[in-house]
């Protein structure tokens, strides 16, 4: 037999199981994508000759070659027509979630049948995972993710990450892209995901090594200072991940992945077919908001069976805390040393000191509306 007559063999079986089973027409289409004329004339058959019996055994290859007639075919999988496109793209190591976005306009077909597709045609190797058990409200996750080089207003590239707040419970995030991974950009960043959220969880989680990345101060204490300030007005908890540990923050570490592996990807390509070598911020930004909408807020946990925007609507909106009525003022905190000239030197700028201060170091406190010392 050769491998396409074996192939449509299995598939004839497969559908005389399902109907055995007691499964309809249209779920046999749904789930086989075999074309439901040729389920019916496979009902038909079948009926006839008493192979929907459960009771009595399934025929064999040779009882079922002897009646089925040679001309009628099994429809290709909906798929077969993109395969070379699959297989690109899945070399490329491209998700499912990029493949089912990139086939929308083509092959409107679900995600569980592209999924079903890669594994029979492109198997992968399973990785183990680690079930956590989470709390409406309680923890946010923070982190900063590279995302490569775009080009901003003034066609000037620019390096750009993207800072991510995840709430850990329903999975929802905040994510902004930023052009730097300052002390006022990361601050700025977590006052924005609390007003995206309109709460505000018990704990914020960070890695205890990227805190040290936030370097517009030369004091990272001064850093921490500023951030404990944030923590104090709006009555959250900074929770260092402990050394060596991201695990401990596995949730925002999964979200700079599925960015990286999922809308990267197929932003990319979407650039590529408009023949863009090179994005801008602008397009990068609003790609990320409708991929959210349509995407990433809206997608079937797994093993839950409900979107994020769905469990934080139902669950973890209710559970966050109050916002304040007045924004936080964003401050930063650095040390100089007085100049001779009672001047000292912040951001490149002088500021002038009372005499006495000559030789010593202050603490310099910047907010939005302008500086002091201490």
């Amino acid at each position: 037999m050769s491998k396409g007559k074996q192939k449509n063999m299995i598939e004839i079986r497969d559908v005389i199981h399902r109907l055995r089973n007691g499964q309809s027409h249209r779920r046999i289409n749904r789930e086989t994508s075999v074309d439901r004329s040729i389920v019916k004339k496979i009902y038909n058959l079948a009926l006839m000759h008493h192979w929907l019996d459960s009771a009595s055994a399934m025929p064999d290859d040779k009882e079922i070659s002897k009646v089925w007639k040679p001309k009628t075919k099994i429809q290709d999988h909906c798929l077969d027509t993109y395969y070379e496109d699959l297989k690109q793209w899945n070399d490329a190591g491209h998700s499912s979630v990029v493949m089912c976005e990139l086939l929308k306009d083509r092959c409107p077909c679900g995600i569980q049948v592209i999924r079903r597709y890669l594994k029979k045609h492109f198997p992968r190797a399973v990785e183990p995972v680690m079930v956590r058990t989470t709390f409406p409200g309680r923890d946010m996750e923070v982190d900063f993710g590279y995302l490569g080089i775009f080009l901003d207003n003034d066609n000037v590239t620019k390096k750009t990450w993207i800072f991510s707040a995840r709430l850990r419970h329903s999975r929802r995030a905040y994510r902004e892209v930023v052009l730097n991974q300052k002390s006022h950009t990361f601050l700025a960043c977590h006052v924005h995901a609390f007003e995206y959220f309109n709460g505000v969880t018990e704990n914020v989680i960070l890695d205890n090594t990227k805190a040290a990345i936030i370097q517009s101060t030369i004091d990272n204490n001064m850093v921490s200072r500023s951030y404990q300030e944030l923590a104090e007005y709006y009555g959250c908890i900074i929770t260092p991940c402990l050394p060596r540990t991201p695990q401990h923050k596995g949730g925002v570490e999964g979200d700079m992945k599925y960015i990286k592996n999922n809308f990267l990807p197929y932003f990319h390509e979407r650039q590529k077919e408009k023949n863009i070598k090179l994005s801008t911020i602008l397009d990068l930004v609003e790609a990320l908001k409708k991929w959210e909408r349509e995407v990433a807020d809206i997608h079937i946990i797994h093993g839950v069976g409900r979107s994020p925007l769905e469990v934080f609507k139902t669950e973890e909106e209710q559970k966050l805390r109050l916002l304040p009525k007045i924004r936080w003022e964003l401050t930063s905190w650095s040390q100089s040393n007085v100049r001779r000239d009672w001047r000292i030197m912040h951001d490149c700028a002088y500021y002038s000191v009372p005499y006495r201060l000559i030789n010593k170091n202050v603490q310099v406190c910047t907010t939005d509306s302008g500086s002091s010392h201490k």
